[in-house]
């Protein structure tokens, strides 16, 4: 690939008395919304055109009940699906504030949500979790149409294409071809043979799927650094990239595919407190932030926790907060310090030669009561 580029904080919510579970983006990525650790979510307006870029927010809502771990938009530019620690999948659309429950698997978690639109069966969520399956839920009927059992609990979901990747518990994972709509018809019930990465990481945080269907990533942690995985249909794992060094550990704690000038792109970001784009064929790093973590990240720092490309592929949304491994050590474990960092990617020739301003800007707590339609003035993406 051969590019280099650069990443520039362009804006950063305040520090918050909370930190971040989940957070999603609608297709248009006009509408941000996120979830905290004390049953709240959030719903922001993105603001982004070439001279400036920022969260406004919008609607606050509250989750009765569990915590939402995972998120996801639809083919509604309003319209999101959570799923949560106590088995519920939510639909929640802040633009009209509402927010009802779709179905609710008893004594299950669910992990990762995620949406399809699929030629033969039509839209519908696909999930995952301690049930150790991956389950179709069909929102035309309404109902479960499908599931394929897992050996063990699905951790992570990623559908892109005609592909779904699922990064299941013991370094497993499975790559189901969404072409083959046998495998998704109503009633069927069929056990997924699942593949190791061969100890490439110790635990499954994060998965994806590459636009072009060529490629298939595994990021997490363990023992040394934190590692990642490239995966080629039909070949065994490779190790791709490693976040942190053996003498400063760091996972991997989520990850995002895109294509970059023609050419595909992983961003991954994790407890060393950096976001890393790769250049996929040629295992290269494009660019990172900050560039140095030695005076950003400690043991007991907190983490990059989530990201999540803009459709545009110029802005990188990152989610600062209680690092997952320590909350796994401690389930009372919180930073109280969440934020989310909107970043700038720059590479090569800027876009008609203008550039975000370098001056960072950010909010704080206060509520509002604004909704969504004003700023018509700015343009939106």
């Amino acid at each position: 690939m051969g590019l280099k580029g650069e990443l520039t904080e362009v804006f950063s919510t305040d520090a918050n008395d909370y930190d971040y579970s989940a957070i999603a983006l609608n297709a248009e990525g006009t509408i941000l919304v996120c979830a905290d650790f004390d049953n709240n979510l959030y719903c922001f307006s993105v603001n982004f055109d070439d001279d400036s870029c920022e969260l406004e927010p919008q609607v606050q809502a509250e989750l009765d009940g569990g915590i939402a771990l995972c998120m996801c938009g639809s083919s509604d530019e309003n319209t999101f699906f959570l799923g949560d620690n106590e088995g519920c999948i939510y639909m929640w659309n802040p633009v009209k504030e509402e927010l009802e429950g779709v179905t609710q698997l008893e004594d299950e978690i669910i992990m990762d949500i995620q949406f399809c639109d699929h030629p033969e069966v039509g839209e519908m969520l696909v999930f995952t979790g301690t049930m150790n399956e991956i389950c179709y839920w069909s929102l035309k009927k309404g109902e479960a149409i499908a599931s394929v059992e897992l050996p063990g609990c699905g951790y992570c979901l990623s559908v892109q294409n005609e592909y779904l990747m699922c990064g299941v518990e013991d370094d497993n994972y499975c790559i189901i071809d969404l072409n083959t709509p046998d495998e998704i018809m109503e009633g069927n019930e069929q056990k997924m043979a699942v593949k190791s990465t061969g100890s490439s990481i110790s635990y499954i945080s994060c998965c994806a799927v590459d636009p072009s269907g060529d490629y298939f990533y595994l990021g997490g942690g363990g023992s040394g650094s934190g590692k990642g995985v490239i995966i080629y249909p039909d070949e065994k794992p490779h190790a791709f990239f490693a976040q942190g060094s053996s003498n400063r550990p760091a996972s991997c704690n989520d990850m995002a595919a895109f294509m970059l000038e023609d050419n595909s792109a992983l961003v991954t970001v994790g407890s060393s407190k950096q976001c890393f784009i790769w250049g996929v064929e040629d295992r290269s790093n494009i660019a990172k932030f900050p560039k140095s973590s030695s005076s950003r990240y400690t043991s007991s720092s907190t983490a990059y926790t989530k990201v999540l490309i803009h459709p545009c592929n110029e802005l990188v949304v990152v989610v600062e907060g209680a690092d997952p491994s320590s909350m796994l050590k401690n389930k009372n474990f919180r930073t109280r310090k969440g934020k989310i960092v909107l970043l700038r990617l720059e590479v090569g020739k800027s876009r008609g030669g203008s550039s975000f301003s370098s001056g960072k800007k950010s909010f704080g707590n206060k509520k509002s009561g604004s909704k969504f339609g004003k700023n018509k003035n700015k343009r939106r993406w």
